[in-house]
């Protein structure tokens, strides 16, 4: 009896033994969702202002919590190219008349074009997803800006949104150090 009741000691003992381990793997599991969960949040946070797309800072988030997708030294080249490309053609906008701005916004469009097309890795891909939600912004205050004194004020704030917006990807672009490496 004495032997039945020792057995039955360490059976009782190693199942609840095993239940513990459970129990501490799901809370290990529960921690590891929250951390990732309050870093979602504080990427979010920080990217977040007036007029940003939530659904940009979103996408954004995703990118920068996936390690699996490394920055390419060309890539970070083509997007350098593409942000030049693009400032040329918002100067050259920003000096023609309202009659004649159709042609820079064309220009505009087939740059922003370009870069939704494109995929990369890494921060350069967060760069190119706030630069795009900004060319987005800025193309849209210039169409606005077509229609008519009537539509000054909406694009005045279509522009006041490109101006956040593209210091949002001024600044993410200045974070990856891909971007910020000399090319020869």
């Amino acid at each position: 009896i004495a032997i039945v009741v020792i057995l039955g000691a360490f059976f009782f003992m190693w199942k609840s033994n095993n239940a513990d381990k459970e129990r501490l793997a799901q809370a290990e599991i529960t921690h590891q969702q929250k951390l990732e969960l309050e870093k979602t949040q504080e990427i979010s946070q920080n990217m977040l202002g007036e007029g940003v797309d939530p659904e940009t800072v979103k996408k954004a988030v995703a990118v920068k919590l996936d390690k699996t997708n490394d920055p390419q030294p060309e890539q970070a080249q083509q997007l350098k190219d593409l942000i030049n490309e693009w400032s040329d053609a918002v100067k050259v906008a920003g000096a023609t008349s309202r009659i004649a701005v159709s042609q820079p916004v064309a220009t505009m469009q087939e740059i922003k074009r370009k870069l939704s097309s494109a995929k990369y890795g890494g921060c350069i891909e967060t760069t190119r997803l706030f630069y795009e939600d900004a060319m987005a912004k800025n193309i849209d205050g210039y169409l606005t800006f077509m229609l008519g004194k009537d539509h000054e004020l909406k694009a005045m704030v279509l522009f006041h949104d490109y101006e956040k917006q593209i210091e949002l990807a001024k600044s993410e672009q200045s974070k990856c150090s891909a971007l910020n490496q000399q090319t020869n």
